[in-house]
């Protein structure tokens, strides 16, 4: 099966569909040996949209960014979503929601290919953040009476905590500084909020949301997408100051983003993969994964610059290919 896949992924890149082969091959060698020993999961739930988690390496040379074939490491016959990276780039946390439709956050260590639950809770947590020293796991908690908080979750197993107790219910977040959150909480509209950890009270910044909130990589500055009638966009805001302006429109109705450095910004679209660069006068298209049978790119997640040479990998949110586009 790993002969097969590898002829399958350099058959991909004499189409030019990614980087040289050479680069791809010894990113995911190790990756593509674990799926050869490890079969896909299956799961009886059907409360949640099906979706993976694709791995697609990243390069950067004189010419640009350039990005790998896309590897399921997931491989969960139901809902997989929400990736981020562990501050190291050496672990991939995800949300699960497995037979009994509770939503864990699951980890994989990316050298080893192992994946197990960071802990098992009674409640389901979503839309883990690493902090910066990788000790926990800020999440969106659904409790007992279905309110919807953020708690800090260890990852050595010890219980979590409350972290912003008059906030509810929140959606996604993000911090600009150690001290600072901005949220997206929902209502209508839904609406974001910025707090300062250990105060009481929020400041409203924007109405009618989407989901993708960012810290802008160099910065205290928070992006988020502003919805309208029309086009949506990407917009800037200064926390503490409280200007905004547009970087960009999104691409057509779609919400969901990362930024690769901090001017140039990622978005899926169907099955491709597109870049903006702050200057530049439109979007412009970087890699059409439809060669590998995905589709509804949505959540991106980009590992660290650890090294100064930008991320290693991207994560990807996407929709499996459908059992008639499986190949034997």
């Amino acid at each position: 099966m790993f002969m097969m896949l590898t002829r399958r992924l350099q058959s991909a890149c004499s189409r030019g569909q990614s980087a040289a082969w050479s680069s791809i091959r010894a990113a995911l060698v190790p990756l593509l040996l674990l799926l050869t020993v490890w079969p896909p999961q299956v799961s009886r739930a059907q409360t949640a949209p099906s979706t993976e988690v694709y791995l697609v390496s990243v390069n950067r040379d004189t010419t640009g960014w350039t990005f790998g074939v896309p590897t399921n490491v997931t491989r969960f016959a139901g809902y997989d979503n929400q990736p981020s990276f562990s501050p190291d780039g050496q672990t991939l946390y995800f949300t699960r929601i497995g037979d009994d439709a509770q939503a864990d956050i699951w980890r994989m260590h990316l050298l080893t290919g192992q994946t197990a639950p960071v802990a098992r809770t009674a409640e389901s947590e979503y839309s883990a953040w690493p902090t910066t020293d990788g000790s926990a796991l800020t999440v969106v908690r659904v409790e007992s009476d279905s309110a919807q908080r953020l708690w800090r979750l260890p990852v050595n197993g010890e219980a979590a905590s409350l972290l912003v107790s008059d906030v509810k219910p929140v959606g996604y977040f993000t911090f600009p500084t150690a001290n600072t959150v901005a949220m997206f909480v929902l209502g209508s509209p839904a609406t974001l909020q910025v707090a300062t950890l250990g105060a009481t009270g929020t400041t409203t910044h924007a109405r009618n949301i989407g989901r993708s909130l960012h810290t802008i990589p160099g910065t205290q500055q928070v992006s988020f997408v502003q919805k309208g009638a029309g086009e949506w966009f990407i917009v800037r805001l200064d926390p503490v100051s409280g200007t905004q302006d547009t970087v960009v429109a999104t691409r057509p109705r779609r919400e969901d983003y990362a930024w690769l450095d901090s001017t140039t910004l990622l978005m899926g679209d169907g099955t491709e993969l597109y870049a903006y660069t702050v200057g530049d006068a439109a979007w412009r298209r970087v890699a059409d994964f439809a060669f590998a049978h995905i589709s509804d790119i949505s959540r991106l997640a980009l590992s660290p610059n650890v090294n100064g040479r930008g991320p290693k990998w991207l994560a990807v949110t996407a929709s499996p290919p459908r059992p008639s586009e499986a190949r034997p």
